[in-house]
């Protein structure tokens, strides 16, 4: 596991009754496994859940420099960036703009606080969430599917005046 002290982590989860289903990155998938005597609360999505479905069955995300964050802010629920290496990060590849300031939620540099905000993250107010998701999506008023479909009907329509259907 990407954790140094999984004992600790477990810990914490088993102290708070959560359970922690990780979503590893596809090149990432063979080289992390969890230890048998922590997998009730620790787990690995091995493409059980889509991505899609584990952000919505989840109560709160944890992540780290992911754009997942746009997605789940949507759904305006708890979230936390787990950078134990961000000032590596940050020389090495930067940042878009300013985005460490404008993050939805904590910033965890350590497993130690990774663990404290676990114990918070169910009652955690995620009006931050809110307000990062209308700045991003303001103009969104949440009708693509709509707007495809009438697209679509629109150019089948026009096609089939063009063929003289």
């Amino acid at each position: 596991m990407p954790f140094k002290n999984i004992a600790a982590l477990y810990a914490s989860l088993e102290q708070n009754n959560l359970i922690l289903i990780v979503q590893l990155h596809p090149y990432n998938q063979k080289q992390w496994q969890v230890p048998q005597e922590y997998r009730k609360r620790l787990q690995l999505n091995r493409s059980h859940m889509t991505t899609s479905e584990l952000l919505v069955a989840s109560d709160a995300l944890i992540t780290d420099y992911s754009s997942i964050l746009f997605d789940y802010s949507l759904l305006a629920k708890p979230m936390a960036f787990f950078m134990p290496d961000i000032e590596r990060y940050q020389s090495e590849r930067g940042f878009y703009d300013d985005i460490l300031e404008k993050l939805p939620g904590e910033i965890l540099q350590t497993e130690a606080a990774l663990c404290e905000w676990l114990s918070k993250c169910d009652v955690e107010v995620a009006s931050h969430v809110v307000s990062f998701k209308e700045k991003w999506f303001a103009e969104t008023p949440g009708k693509a599917s709509v707007n495809t479909i009438d697209y679509l009907l629109r150019q089948k329509t026009e096609d089939n005046l063009l063929k003289g259907e």
